[in-house]
């Protein structure tokens, strides 16, 4: 039984959706950050849809792999994106240690038609959804926001800091200000990579 937290405001809009537990055994870690955050005092501005964990399955296929979206969970992800069609989206993944140079390495947007990954501070690193899946979709503002797996309390208390702007935001233009007001390098430069992907076509590609 998939686990849903839907909070309501006075407000119907923006609508934001939050899922984690989106492959392999992700959800592990950022199940319990993602339940944290729904389950906190105070409202959001709008309407609030976390859903902790999307499946649990022993294998991890990658979303940059246009087959994810065939199997099971990734069938899944796209029916409930297309229900509830949110104004603002994040994916919340978790990473091995070894995997960070990987996600934050300039040749990212060459090998994979994605941007590296911009580290917001102890070692939580934000960036943007598969190309595969914007094609698929109709998002506005789509992030994804990756923490190291395991229980490493920095990271947890940094994931959960960059998600509750996202909670309590008025739009997705607001969204992108909070997170300048608050970290203004890495929001700088996770906006310029957005627009080189933008220039050279590969956004919805």
């Amino acid at each position: 039984m998939l686990e849903v937290y839907e909070i309501h405001s006075e407000e119907e809009k923006p609508l934001k959706l939050l899922v984690g537990g989106v492959h392999g055994r992700e959800w592990r870690t950022v199940s319990h950050i993602l339940k944290e955050l729904a389950e906190e005092e105070g409202k959001p501005h709008g309407r609030l849809v976390v859903i902790p964990s999307i499946c649990k399955s022993k294998k991890r296929l990658s979303t940059l792999n246009e087959k994810y979206y065939e199997t099971a969970c990734g069938r899944r992800l796209l029916r409930l994106i297309r229900s509830y069609e949110p104004d603002i989206y994040i994916e919340v993944h978790c990473y091995r240690h070894s995997a960070y140079e990987r996600l934050t390495s300039s040749k990212r947007l060459e090998r994979l038609k994605v941007p590296q990954m911009v580290d917001f501070g102890e070692r939580v690193l934000l960036g943007y959804v598969s190309p595969h899946l914007l094609s698929k979709t109709r998002l506005k503002l789509a992030l994804v926001l990756e923490v190291p797996c395991g229980k490493g309390e920095g990271s947890r208390l940094k994931a959960l800091e960059i998600l509750r702007l996202a909670k309590n935001c008025r739009s997705g233009v607001n969204l992108l200000e909070e997170l300048g007001e608050k970290y203004p390098e890495q929001a700088r430069r996770a906006i310029e990579l957005f627009g080189q992907w933008y220039k050279v076509g590969l956004v919805g590609a």
